[in-house]
């Protein structure tokens, strides 16, 4: 049996925040693009990137929504919220408590009206986790096993804990374990690496650092300027200044290249992924030093 509760309002404020958040991002993109490559454009820009990340965060949870659902079977509760989907062994749940009954929870976690998921402590019933879309504390039910509650949107409350009881009458078909299960994607292992991601934060910065000193000294060169190639015998030609903004270009090209790989790479073999970011890391780093040798 599959209960959904009511996802409407939390998915349509969560469409809002999301346009909303696009909306930024193209209106400050745009400003940056009108005040052409000067630091205070780069700045802007980074205010553009953050509004599409936004964006993104916000869709994605705004979809989680939308796929919200309660399933249970024979064998246990599943609670499906996005890519995950947290298991409950019918044998563990212990009692059914209505949220009229409850004070109004403080949830620690990502929500808007319509939409919660987070974490909190209820007085009464112990720690919780929340995937529900109530709009009040009455729409709520806590569903309570041995130190762990789970707080769900279910309308038709009592057909629901009738439900459950039945179930549980009829006994598991096979034993199921508690806890999370994410699916291909939610599920790599990257995501719970932090030393992998303290890499590409450290990559994306350096290369950001080197947008930001180009786009600081920019400004301030000669429409011409020399580039000497010393493994010619110190040949110097004359070129246009645009052309050293192929060096953060390059730099970005190369940083989304090794955080692919690294991604990829990552599925079988942790350590060559570290391996792929450190070179990454480096090349960042060759290239900020070329870019400073470049325009003094």
């Amino acid at each position: 049996m599959i209960y959904r509760p009511p996802r409407g309002l939390g998915f349509g404020i969560g469409l809002l925040l999301t346009i909303w958040a696009i909306a930024l991002g193209v209106a400050v993109s745009i400003a940056a693009v009108s005040i052409g490559i000067e630091f205070e454009g780069f700045l802007v820009g980074l205010a553009a990137i953050f509004f599409f990340l936004l964006a993104i965060v916000f869709g994605y949870w705004s979809l989680a929504c939308l796929n919200t659902a309660y399933i249970v079977d024979r064998n246990g509760l599943a609670i499906q919220w996005g890519p995950i989907r947290q298991l409950v062994p019918l044998g563990q749940i212990e009692r059914l408590v209505p949220g009229a009954s409850v004070k109004k929870p403080r949830i620690k976690g990502l929500g808007w009206w319509g939409h919660h998921v987070g974490q909190g402590l209820i007085r009464g019933i112990g720690p919780t986790l929340f995937y529900s879309t109530h709009r009040t504390r009455r729409e709520l039910l806590y569903v309570v096993t041995p130190g762990q509650a789970y707080a769900i949107c279910v309308h038709e409350q009592v057909l629901f804990a009738r439900e459950i009881q039945n179930r549980q009458a009829m006994g598991a078909v096979r034993e199921i374990a508690r806890g999370p299960v994410r699916n291909a994607l939610a599920g790599q292992a990257f995501w719970l690496d932090r030393r992998a991601q303290a890499l590409v934060f450290l990559a994306a910065a350096l290369c950001a650092g080197l947008y930001g000193y180009m786009f600081w000294v920019y400004p301030g060169l000669d429409p011409t300027v020399n580039v000497e190639f010393p493994s010619l015998g110190g040949v110097v030609r004359a070129a246009e200044r645009s052309e050293l903004l192929h060096i953060p270009y390059l730099a970005a090209g190369i940083l989304v290249l090794d955080i692919a790989a690294a991604l990829l790479v990552h599925l079988w073999q942790r350590l060559l992924a570290y391996l792929i970011l450190l070179g990454g890391i480096f090349t960042q780093a060759l290239l900020i030093a070329g870019a400073v040798v470049a325009v003094n």
